[in-house]
């Protein structure tokens, strides 16, 4: 499934029947936050969306999204400076 937020196609790749993968590779705030959150408008409840950046600031932005929306924070980690947050949809 492809997405176009503000004119850039991302793509949130189906990983298992429950969880998705969305790749923000290459790109800066807000955009990471951005396309996370309109991923999770596409899942449903339950579902898992993990996200991956290279962003240091994206990480707590995107932490911030997740407190702000109630948003469950299943795992985060940080290896080779490419991040990854995986977020379970409520």
């Amino acid at each position: 499934m492809k997405e176009e937020v503000v004119g850039v196609a991302i793509a949130l790749q189906k990983v298992n029947d429950n969880t998705y993968e969305l790749n923000c590779c290459g790109y800066v705030c807000p955009y990471p936050q951005l396309f996370t959150q309109k991923a999770l408008a596409k899942l449903s409840s339950g579902q898992v969306l993990r996200v991956v950046f290279d962003n240091p600031s994206s990480l707590e932005t995107i932490l911030q999204f997740c407190r702000r929306e109630k948003l469950k924070v299943l795992d985060q980690e940080s290896v080779n400076g490419k991040f990854r947050v995986t977020i379970q949809k409520p």
